[in-house]
């Protein structure tokens, strides 16, 4: 399984872009559509939150409940500097970990 995704993985990368063939799910495609159409690049593109797998929906192959899975990309542009930022990302991921956690909880009990 890992190495079939690492072969994945570097096929993107000399592609660079996700092709079609990879994008199995509409969740998938509104992700990366984020990138494509609208000429984002590595070093220019606004905030990105996508969530990818949620722990109460998503299941392994022997049916087990995944832990959530949340893409964040910071927002970059050329014209501003980038320095010492990951300390607030990881604070936002936890923040958001928990705003979701919460709101779960709610509807799940309403």
């Amino acid at each position: 399984m890992y190495e079939c995704m690492k072969q994945r993985v570097e096929k993107v990368l000399e592609k660079g872009k996700v092709g079609e063939e990879y994008i199995t799910e509409e969740l998938e495609r509104k992700a990366f559509s984020k990138w494509a159409d609208h000429g984002f690049t590595r070093q220019d593109h606004p905030t990105v939150i996508q969530v990818l797998l949620e722990s109460c929906k998503n299941k392994d192959a022997t049916s087990h409940l995944m832990p959530s899975l949340i893409y964040v990309s910071r927002e970059k542009s050329r014209t501003s500097s980038h320095n010492f930022k990951a300390g607030a990302l990881n604070v936002m991921v936890s923040l958001i970990s928990s705003i979701y956690t919460k709101m779960l909880h709610n509807v799940s009990s309403s």
